[in-house]
């Protein structure tokens, strides 16, 4: 009984293991997507946004 409890507690810590690995790669890809924001809200947009208010 005490070895079944061992090999079932050892698929839970895997588990969380497995859900902290996804999000380190959803991180990579938002990284990309927070520099496509920047600009806009950047120097990229005080330049649009100045002849659009002019």
């Amino acid at each position: 009984m005490p070895d079944e409890a061992q090999p079932v507690a050892a698929p839970q810590p895997d588990k969380p293991a497995a859900a902290s690995a996804t999000p380190a790669k959803q991180q990579p890809a938002e990284k990309p997507k927070p520099p496509a924001p920047q600009p806009g809200t950047g120097p990229a947009s005080a330049e649009a946004n100045g002849p659009a208010p002019a």
